[in-house]
Formats: C-alpha cells, sequence, structure tokens
C-alpha cells in the first residue's frame, strides 16, 4: 500500500472514532450512582470484649456465663450469696450488745440426782441410813470474765433433797456464740462435792464428800444489753466416799443411838464408795458488763 493511501485510512478511521464515541454535552446529564439496595447497612464489628488482648496471635475465648469480661481498671463487687445475705440479716437484727468482759449469773430449777448411779451396793455410801436417790429443788450462782467468746468463771450450787442437801463449789469453762439477740452456751466445770444437812438421819460423826464433773448446755436470750435471760441443762458425775469409824467410834454411837443395827454399824466400820450422777434443769438470769 502506497504510502497515500495510509494516510487515508487512517483518517477514516479517526472519523468512525469521533462518530461512534459517546458525547457529553454541557446540558445532557450527570450519570448516577446504582440505586441502593433495601437490605440494611452493614454493622461495624463490635468491640474486642477483652480489649485486645492477646498473646502470640491467640486471644482468649470469649465468656461462657453470658456475663461480660472484666475490663481493666473496673472495681469489681462478688456477686449476692446466701452466706451475705444470712450475714446482713443478722446485722439487721442485732441487738447492738457490745463486748462483755464480766458476767454473775443466778440460776434456780430442778435436779435428780443419785449417788450409787454407778455403784451396785447402794447401801455402802449411806451406810443404809438415807435413800442415795432424790429428786429436788436447785439453786446456783457464778460469776467471772469473758474474753470474746469464751469464759472463765467459779459456780457454786446447793441441791435440796428430802434427807440431805448435795453441795457442790469449783471452776468452770464456757464457750459462747453471739447470734443477734440469742447466745447458745456450752460449759464444762469440776470441783468439790458434799452432802450437808444430814444430822437428822445420818449421824454426825459421818461425813459424805468428794468430787464431781459437769458439762451444761443452754440458750440465752438478750431483752436489753446488759440482761440476759435463759434456759441451761447439765448433767453431773459424783464420786463420793465415806470413812470408816473405828471400834470405839461406832460403840460412841450405838450408845448414843440404840437405832443403829448391827448391819449399820458393820457398814460404818467398813466405809464406802459411790459413783452417780445428776440431772438439772434450770432458769437463768445474768448481768454482762
Amino acid at each position: 500500500m502506497s504510502p497515500r493511501s495510509s494516510a487515508a485510512a487512517g483518517a477514516v478511521g479517526l472519523a468512525l472514532c469521533l462518530v461512534t464515541a459517546p458525547s457529553f454535552s454541557q446540558g445532557a446529564p450527570a450519570p448516577t450512582a446504582p440505586a441502593p439496595s433495601s437490605a440494611a447497612p452493614a454493622q461495624p464489628p463490635p468491640p474486642d470484649p477483652w480489649g485486645g488482648m492477646n498473646a502470640g496471635g491467640l486471644t482468649p475465648p470469649p465468656p461462657m456465663n453470658g456475663q461480660p469480661p472484666p475490663q481493666p481498671g473496673a472495681e469489681q463487687k462478688p456477686p449476692p450469696t446466701t452466706l451475705t445475705s444470712d450475714l446482713d440479716e443478722s446485722k439487721e437484727k442485732d441487738s447492738g450488745r457490745g463486748v462483755s468482759w464480766f458476767w454473775i449469773e443466778a440460776q434456780g430449777g430442778y435436779e435428780h440426782l443419785g449417788l450409787q448411779t454407778f455403784e451396785i451396793d447402794g447401801a455402802d455410801l449411806s451406810a443404809g441410813f438415807t435413800e442415795t436417790t432424790a429428786n429436788g429443788g436447785v439453786v446456783s450462782a457464778g460469776l467471772g470474765a469473758q474474753i470474746i467468746f469464751l469464759t472463765l468463771g467459779v459456780r457454786g450450787r446447793l441441791g435440796f433433797f428430802p434427807d440431805w442437801q448435795a453441795a457442790r463449789i469449783g471452776g468452770e469453762v464456757g464457750f459462747k456464740i453471739p447470734v443477734g439477740f440469742v447466745e447458745p452456751r456450752f460449759d464444762i466445770g469440776a470441783g468439790y462435792a458434799a452432802l450437808t444437812n444430814l444430822d437428822g438421819v445420818v449421824p454426825e460423826s459421818i461425813g459424805i464428800n468428794g468430787f464431781y464433773v459437769r458439762a451444761g448446755a443452754g440458750v440465752d436470750f438478750y431483752p436489753v444489753e446488759l440482761l440476759a435471760l435463759g434456759l441451761v441443762a447439765s448433767f453431773d458425775f459424783m464420786g463420793l466416799s465415806r470413812a470408816g469409824l473405828s471400834p470405839a467410834e461406832v460403840q460412841s454411837l450405838r450408845t448414843s443411838r440404840p437405832d443403829v443395827t448391827d448391819s449399820q454399824a458393820e457398814a460404818l466400820a467398813q466405809g464406802g464408795t459411790g459413783y452417780g450422777a445428776g440431772f438439772a434443769l434450770q432458769g437463768n438470769v445474768g448481768l454482762h458488763f
């Protein structure tokens, strides 16, 4: 093809391109963006609950209980539990009592006492002059110190029975559990025990004495800060003995007491021992300050 023919072909191609190309005149509308679809716009991803914590590209798993994880620097409060609810309720019901350092109590009630509960021969201890099992009234009093829940003190008790009286005095250690205005209590004690007022039945020359060990439990109520009203049950274990009389003492006794039989005189000469037990139920009035 000659150079003239090539130039003519190029001019024709350029004219065709100009004719077929879209023209955008000044008055023609500009192209518009496609209409938005009816779908909701995409939401941004939720924030990382763990604050971006990761180690080597690994992140902690999401919480399993549905609760948001703890945020750094935020004060954490323990969820309410039954124990905390009970403590709060106890505070609401508290009588407002302060700490007690000293106490004094008086008690009175009923007691059953068997001097030969753990002895087969019941005539040895009293030499047959009186019964060794009896029921009667009892009174007691005590005082001491209190160190928070622990109490230390001394207590005396006197039981009144038809033919004799049972006296006991000794030390005591107790434990108290303050629960508002209610206070359960437990105590143990030990000391000296003796039968008294035997002159009307047992000859004056006969002495019966020994030891006791006591365990008790009860509950006190505090209508006001210093005053305690309660109920106490106790169990006593007693070991009592009677020394034997010399033949001259036995003969003198039979001279002054013609009613003494031969079997009683023989028992008095040998002495006697008895291991008994007692149970008492008493009301309690106490002052704590």
